[in-house]
């Protein structure tokens, strides 16, 4: 099987539960494993930022682990994919109002915003319809399918080609994914979508 081919390093930031989504792709079959401080990304074919935590501690770990340079070096190796997910996909981002403003790893342009305080519910908890506008084989029989969600804030990408799926959450259409090159990007958890999450990720192996 070709998920047995692929090697997938997740990036410990000190501040998520990266545990969920290794142990997911670890059951689909791919070679799974922690990265830490002094370990090398250069040779896995996809690596995670996963997604839970604070998206200023979450770029300080980054940056004392020189993960933010890693991580600009990693894009440049051929057949290689670099995935965010939840707050993960946010730290992509050039900037994030999360507790004022703080910058991003700026591999996309654009920034995070925060929910509006009318809306009744925030957090933004729960399940949720996406709604791709793109057909892709990472997609492939998901669309409109209910994804896994635990936000309060969402990215705005500067280039809109560049956005895969919009979900709204009460009158209010976010960007729920992108794609751009070799950069995947989910504000919904798959690990924690069931069924349609691990689709999700059984899919991931197309962009690299």
């Amino acid at each position: 099987m070709i998920f047995k081919k692929i090697k997938i390093g997740i990036i410990n930031m000190d501040c998520n539960n990266m545990y969920s989504i290794f142990n997911t792709l670890k059951k689909i079959g791919y070679k799974t494993s922690i990265i830490n401080k002094n370990k090398s990304i250069k040779n896995f074919d996809l690596v995670v930022l996963p997604g839970v935590g604070s998206y200023k501690q979450a770029m300080n770990s980054l940056k004392k682990k020189n993960m933010d340079y890693e991580l600009l070096n990693f894009l440049e190796y051929k057949n290689r994919g670099l995935m965010g997910i939840c707050l993960g996909m946010q730290l992509l981002f050039q900037s994030s109002e999360e507790f004022g403003k703080n910058s991003g790893l700026g591999l996309i342009e654009g920034n995070v915003k925060k929910f509006k305080k009318k809306l009744s519910k925030v957090p933004h908890i729960g399940w949720n319809k996406v709604e791709f506008r793109k057909k892709n084989p990472i997609y492939s029989n998901l669309n409109k399918k209910n994804f896994y969600f635990v936000h309060s804030f969402y990215c705005r990408p500067k280039n809109e080609k560049i956005i895969l799926s919009k979900t709204n959450y009460n009158g209010i259409k976010f960007c729920s994914s992108i794609l751009s090159k070799n950069i995947i990007a989910v504000q919904f958890h798959p690990e924690k979508s069931g069924k349609v999450g691990v689709k999700f990720l059984q899919n991931i192996h197309h962009i690299l």
